[in-house]
C-alpha cells in the first residue's frame, strides 16, 4: 500500500507503525517539529525512528541552497526536536564530513551550469 500525504497532516492510525525511516527530508521542510511531531503519532511506543540530515551550520553554502535546504542541523538541535516530539536519541552516528561537502558543492555546481547550456542561457 501507498499513500501520499501532506507530511504535516498524516493520514495515518495512531500507534502503526513499528518503523520509520525519514532520510535527508527534514531540513526540506518549513515546519520540521510539526513533522516530527506526526511521525511521532503514527510511531508505536516500541517503535524505531532512523533520520538522516545534514549536519553543521557552518557548511550551508551553494548545494543546499541548489537542492532546496532550509537548513543544517547541529546535534543539540537535533536532539532538542526529538526530544520535544517525544522521541529519545539511542544512538548518533556521523556518516560524511568535509571532503563530501566540497564534492557535494562541486558536483552542484556542474549540474547546475549543465542545466543551463541544456537550456541555452
Amino acid at each position: 500500500m501507498y499513500v501520499v500525504a501532506d507530511g504535516m497532516i498524516l493520514p495515518l492510525r495512531a500507534e502503526s507503525f513499528s518503523h520509520v525511516i525519514v532520510s535527508e527530508v527534514l531540513e526540506h521542510l518549513d515546519g520540521d517539529a510539526k513533522f516530527l511531531s506526526e511521525i511521532a503519532g503514527v510511531i508505536k511506543p516500541s517503535g524505531v525512528l532512523s533520520i538522516t540530515f545534514p549536519h553543521r551550520r557552518f557548511y550551508f553554502s551553494y548545494d543546499d541552497r541548489f537542492v532546496k535546504h532550509f537548513r543544517r542541523y547541529e546535534l543539540a538541535e537535533m536532539e532538542s526536536l526529538l526530544l520535544k516530539a517525544r522521541f529519545f536519541r539511542i544512538l548518533t552516528r556521523k556518516v560524511l564530513g568535509p571532503l563530501d561537502k566540497f564534492t557535494m558543492c562541486i558536483a552542484a555546481f556542474l549540474f547546475s551550469t549543465v542545466q543551463r547550456f541544456r537550456m541555452g542561457g
